[in-house]
C-alpha cells in the first residue's frame, strides 16, 4: 500500500509541475502559411496539441510518467505509436520546450528534414530515426546537453557540421546507421568523451572514403582523423564497402562488426588485442587459419557467416 501511495503521489506531483509551466512553451511557426495548424504541446496534460478547439486523445503523442534511474518521476513522449500523429514536419514543429522532467522523446517515422531545436535539460534519449533528415547542425543539441542515447538512423544525412556534437559530453550511444555519409569533419567525435557504442553501418559512400588506404594513412583512421574516444566499447561498420580498416587505437574496444564488406585479406584489418567479439560475416574471405588473427588473444566470438545468392 505504501508503494502505491508513493507512486500516485509522484504522478500527481509531476503533472502538476508540467501544467504550471504552460506559458514557457515555444510555439514558433511560419506565420505566412495559413494552412499550418500550430503545435502547442506534445502531451495532453490538460492542453491540446493541435487546434485549441479539440481535446481528443488522438491529437496527442503517447505521454507516460515513468521512473528514472534515480527513482524520480520522469516523462516519456512517444509520437511514433500515436496513430494520428504521423506527419510532423519542421514547418509545424520548429522548436519546443519539453515538459518538465522529460527523459525520453521518440519522433521516429515522421517527416522531419532537420532536427527540431528542443529545449530540455533533462532529456536523455532522443529517437529521430526513419525521417528525412539531411544535415546535422551545430545548433541541434545545444539545449539538450544531457543526452545519453541519440538515434539518427535511417535518414538521408549527408552532412554533419563541425562541432555538431560539441555539447554532448554525456552521450553513450550514437546511431548513424543507413544514411548517406561520405566525408566527416576532422575530430567530429572528439566531444563525445563518454561514447560507448557507435553505429555507422550501411553508409557505403562513407566506407569508400574511410577504407581507402586506411592500412597506411592516419587520415583514414577513425581514432586519429575522427577523434573517436579510445574508451569506445562497440563499433558497427557493417555494409560500408570497406576493404581495409584501422581500429588499432581502440584500447577499450570489445565488439567490432565488419560484416558484409569487401575484406579479403586479414592483414588489412588492424584491431586492438582486447577485442572479444568480431563479426566478419559476408566478406570475401576464402581462407582462415589459426594464424589469421594471431594477436587477438581475448577473442571469444568470431562470426564468419557466408551468404549465397542464386
Amino acid at each position: 500500500m505504501k508503494i502505491k501511495a508513493t507512486t500516485a503521489f509522484a504522478i500527481i506531483f509531476i503533472i502538476g509541475v508540467i501544467n504550471g509551466e504552460e506559458d514557457d512553451y515555444d510555439t514558433t511557426i511560419d506565420d505566412d502559411d495559413e494552412s499550418i495548424i500550430p503545435f502547442t504541446h506534445l502531451c495532453k496534460f490538460d492542453q491540446p496539441m493541435f487546434n485549441h478547439s479539440t481535446t481528443d486523445d488522438e491529437d496527442f503523442c503517447n505521454c507516460d510518467v515513468i521512473s528514472s534511474f534515480e527513482g524520480q518521476p520522469g516523462v516519456k513522449i512517444d509520437c511514433e505509436h500515436s496513430d494520428h500523429v504521423t506527419n510532423l514536419t519542421n514547418k509545424v514543429f520548429q522548436a519546443q520546450k519539453l515538459p518538465v522532467n522529460t527523459l525520453t522523446l521518440i519522433l521516429s517515422y515522421q517527416h522531419f528534414r532537420e532536427v527540431p531545436e528542443f529545449v530540455g535539460d533533462q532529456l536523455e534519449q532522443l529517437d529521430m530515426s526513419n525521417n528525412f533528415i539531411t544535415i546535422v547542425k551545430i545548433s541541434n543539441f545545444i539545449r539538450v546537453t544531457s543526452l545519453k542515447h541519440l538515434d539518427l538512423s535511417y535518414n538521408s544525412i549527408a552532412e554533419i557540421e563541425p562541432q555538431a556534437f560539441e555539447q554532448l559530453q554525456f552521450l553513450r550511444h550514437l546511431d548513424l546507421t543507413r544514411n548517406e555519409l561520405v566525408v566527416l569533419p576532422a575530430n567530429i567525435f572528439q566531444p563525445l568523451i563518454s561514447l560507448e557504442t557507435l553505429k555507422l553501418s550501411s553508409n557505403e559512400g562513407f566506407g569508400r572514403i574511410m577504407g581507402r588506404d586506411a592500412h597506411n594513412s592516419s587520415l583514414t583512421s577513425l581514432y586519429l582523423h575522427l577523434a573517436v574516444t579510445p574508451k569506445l566499447k562497440s563499433i558497427s561498420m557493417e555494409r560500408c564497402n570497406l576493404s581495409t580498416i584501422n581500429l588499432r587505437r581502440g584500447d577499450g574496444l570489445l565488439s567490432v562488426n565488419l560484416a558484409f564488406n569487401n575484406i579479403s585479406d586479414f592483414s588489412t584489418v588492424e584491431l586492438p588485442e582486447n577485442v572479444e567479439s568480431l563479426d566478419l560475416s559476408g566478406n570475401p574471405v576464402w581462407e582462415f587459419t589459426a594464424k589469421s588473427l594471431p594477436h587477438l588473444a581475448a577473442l571469444r566470438e568470431l562470426f564468419m557467416r557466408v551468404s549465397f545468392s542464386c
